[in-house]
Formats: C-alpha cells, structure tokens, sequence
C-alpha cells in the first residue's frame, strides 16, 4: 500500500499542512492531489489526515503510514546515492568537494597534474562549505572532501596529506612591528603587539574558526574590540583598509594577491600548524587511485607554500 509516489505525496502533504502547498512542491495541481490522497485513503480505508478548514493534520494512522514511507525515502535516497557513485566509478570519475577558497588557487593546476598522472581519470570538484562536504561525502556525491577541520567525526576516515599554518592578515602599517627569525618565511608579530586593533574573526562556518579560537584561547589574551566576518575575502579587504586583524592560511595567500596594503605574519613564532587531510566515508574503502591523488594534492599545497618563501 506504500509505494515510492504516495510516500513522497503524503509525507510531503504531512510537512506541507495544505494541499496548495504540497502541490507546488510536488509539481502537481492541486485537485490532482486532493484527488491522489482521496483515493489512498479509500484504498486504505481510513483516513490518513484530519482536516481543519484547509490545514491537514495527520491522524494516529496517518503518523504510522508516514513513519514507514520515510523509511522507504531514505532507502530510495541511499540506493540512488549508491547508483550515482556506482556510475561514477564505472566511469572511471572521481569527485573531491573543497572549500570555496581552496578552490580558487587549488582546483585547476590540481586538474592539470591528474590529467598527467591520472589521463584515464576523470576528476571533478564540488565547492562547499564544512558543513556542505560533509553532507556531499554522505550522500555520495562526492568521494573525498579535502579538509583543514581538527575535529574529525565518526563517519568518516581522515587520511593526512600535508601541513599548512595558520597566519595572521595584518595592515601593511603594521611591519614596523614584526621582527623575522632565520628560516622562517613569515615575518613574526605577536599577538600580544596588536591588542589595540579590532580582530576580525571568522564565524563557526569557516574552516579555519577551530584554529583561531584555540589559538586565542591558548594565548590568554583578550581583544577589547572583535568583530565576527563571514568571509575571509572581506576581512582581507577590512584589513588593507587598516580596520583590524584577521587571519587566514598560508597556502590561500596567493589568492589574495590582488588585495595590496596586507601583511601575513606569524601570530606566535613557533607558527601554528594546520593539517590538511582528503576524507572519505567509514564504510566505504577508498578508490585504488587514492595513493597518487593524494601525493598529487599533497605536492600542490606544498608547492604554494614554497613560493611565499622570501
């Protein structure tokens, strides 16, 4: 009694309340609705919602029915995200989501050198929040997601590939202020010597948010004036514009080039390491691709990083 068309229509009318709003979300008329859970109904022979004027309620019946077509929504869901990696694989294609910024710098000479080493492969990227890949990785639309986030949770498996650091965006007015170590690509400006500047700091969505809040927890400093920005292109530009402090990664540094009047600096001067890693599902194995990609990724963060050396 519960196919695939009256799961999606009755759970749909269940979220929905009404008939105009369940229809628009289905693609359907309204009469033709009406007319499809009538129908259901008498074929079941209860009723699957109490009507109050035009708002649908669903009966004690009617919660059951629709606790069992979740359960077949969800199967539909797995098995196509299963059949989507099935085709993927069979057609030799791998899907890597990023983040938004590791995208700008990373994903066409990334596709260049796996062109090379990979000319069977057809490799194909998502750009995503955290949040985002992870629901991608999930539902299998993509088959890594390549992440900086430390905290790492069961589902998945996390396979290092390299290290980053964590700088901080300063205003170019500040280099009197740094000093430089031997060896050290990155001028040094302790935290402790821009107190009097508003810090900008990422929100929880951005990747880097665990790095600068247990830096500045670690630090046990305190900022009279903070300020929470979105975007780390805008916080660049706030910094150029000798509105505050923020922070980013090293290997984003060449995406900024076009942001003149900032300096990145190492905020403490032993640095703050960040690790890169590619992380694929718990129960799904990874692609026998997996060594040579993640050498590939591994030598292209790496080479951004050398080319900030002084």
């Amino acid at each position: 009694m519960i196919d695939y068309k009256s799961a999606r229509y009755v759970t749909t009318l269940a979220e929905c309340q009404t008939i105009r709003a369940a229809a628009e979300q289905l693609y359907i008329s309204s009469p033709a609705l009406s007319m499809y859970i009538k129908n259901l109904e008498s074929e079941i022979g209860c009723a699957l919602f109490s009507r109050d004027k035009n708002c649908f309620v669903p009966t004690e019946i009617g919660w059951r029915y629709i606790s069992c077509a979740q359960r077949i929504l969800q199967i539909n869901r797995e098995f196509e995200a299963d059949l989507s990696s099935y085709l993927r694989h069979s057609q030799h294609q791998i899907t890597i989501g990023l983040y938004k910024r590791r995208g700008i710098s990373f994903m066409v000479p990334l596709i260049q050198s796996l062109r090379q080493s990979l000319p069977a492969v057809q490799v194909n990227f998502l750009i995503g929040s955290m949040a985002e890949l992870e629901r991608m990785l999930c539902t299998k639309e993509a088959d890594y997601m390549l992440v900086t986030h430390p905290i790492h949770k069961e589902d998945f498996i996390y396979s290092h590939v390299c290290h980053d650091e964590l700088l901080m965006v300063c205003p170019e007015s500040l280099k009197n202020r740094t000093s430089q170590l031997s060896g050290c690509p990155y001028p040094i400006l302790p935290l402790a010597d821009v107190l009097d500047l508003r810090m900008l700091l990422p929100n929880t969505s951005q990747s880097i948010y665990a790095y600068v809040s247990q830096l500045l927890e670690s630090s046990g400093l305190h900022f009279s004036s903070t300020r929470t920005v979105a975007n780390m292109e805008i916080a660049v530009q706030s910094a150029a514009a000798q509105m505050g402090v923020c922070f980013t990664l090293a290997s984003y540094i060449p995406s900024f080039s076009h942001i003149p009047g900032v300096i990145f600096c190492r905020p403490v001067s032993k640095g703050c390491p960040v690790s890169w890693s590619l992380a694929y599902l718990k129960n799904q194995p990874p692609l026998s691709e997996f060594p040579l990609l993640k050498e590939q990724i591994r030598s292209q963060i790496e080479s951004i990083l050398e080319s900030n050396g002084p």
